[in-house]
């Protein structure tokens, strides 16, 4: 496995850190939300190494670091998600759904899973027709994994050759039903079938999520072919937050809380890195302080009432 710098490792640090405290305040807000904890490292590892003309398709379950780290601001994200005066949308869409097109991170337009890869690989098409250097990456869970949207997909993207990284998400989990229960054979045995570059890694391991993206996503900027990477995490809550996801085994979450990526992270730069303790804890600090102001700007805001829907930004003039 690859080692990090040191800057590198910190800031990897600082963006799974602002994804934790972002998660864990959504979750705050309210049990239906969508959490991702505990899947930093496969998160915020696969968009860490894009292009800044890259275009993005992230997961819908911690898309919003991922818009983050393209420059949409933290209170930005919040004022869509309390529906306050600046939001975009009017708080029409909530942030995992909205993207960050400025940024080049895409929206889920149907709100459907599966058609995102499809889109990822038209966004590609037309990347190959302009001749361009920039590439999709598309980042999907397991569940999504067994569709035939991921079927066709992947077929056409190695047929046409578009260059596409696939990034399977893969938490173990669809809804309540287990991947073992669900998929007849590992996610990245299926890319292989369609001829494309394809390895597994552990997701909760952010140097091996860093090491395996770059490496598909300079096979597929060089070569303008696709490449599939799987990254096995564990999704440590129910579906949505208030879910007691009583179908899960209790052994398995206690192994994935002692796998924790932001822990094991973090172990790596004090004892690998020489960097103190009490550094590393301001770093976290730092994150936990930005999501706490950035939350507290944007409810201070005026909420928009059903007067502020009209039809601005829905229909083009």
């Amino acid at each position: 496995m690859k080692e990090l710098q040191r800057d590198d490792a910190l800031d990897l640090y600082y963006k799974m850190s602002i994804s934790r405290a972002l998660e864990q305040k959504c979750v705050d807000l309210s049990g239906l939300w969508y959490p991702s904890i505990g899947e930093e490292a496969a998160i915020v590892g696969t968009f860490w190494s894009a292009e800044d003309d890259d275009v993005l398709y992230p997961h819908y379950r911690g898309s919003m670091v991922v818009q983050w780290m393209r420059g949409r601001p933290l209170e930005d994200i919040f004022r869509a998600m309390l529906h306050r005066e600046g939001s975009a949308s009017k708080g029409r869409h909530a942030p995992p759904f909205d993207g960050f097109p400025a940024g080049g991170v895409m929206p889920f337009a149907t709100i459907m899973l599966g058609p995102n890869l499809a889109m990822a690989a038209g966004t590609a098409l037309a990347l190959q027709h302009r001749q361009s250097s920039a590439i999709a990456v598309c980042a999907f869970g397991d569940g999504t994994s067994g569709t035939g949207d991921f079927h066709e997909t992947l077929n056409l993207a190695a047929v046409l050759k578009l260059p596409t990284v696939f990034v399977c998400q893969n938490n173990q989990f669809s809804i309540s039903t287990s991947a073992g229960s669900a998929l007849a054979a590992p996610v990245h045995h299926w890319a292989a079938g369609y001829g494309m570059p394809s390895v597994q890694v552990d997701g909760n391991e952010v140097r091996a999520v860093t090491e395996a993206i770059g490496e598909s996503i300079a096979y597929t900027r060089e070569s303008r072919q696709p490449s599939f990477v799987e990254l096995t995490t564990y999704r440590r809550t129910g579906h949505f937050a208030a879910d007691p996801a009583r179908y899960r085994d209790k052994g398995e979450l206690r192994r994935a809380e002692q796998a924790d990526p932001l822990e094991r992270l973090g172990t790596y730069i004090t004892s690998g890195l020489a960097v103190d303790h009490d550094d590393l804890r301001v770093v976290g600090d730092r994150a936990a302080d930005e999501i706490a102001a950035a939350f507290e700007r944007a409810s201070a805001g005026r909420a928009l009432t059903s007067e502020d829907l009209d039809l601005t930004g829905v229909y083009a003039r």
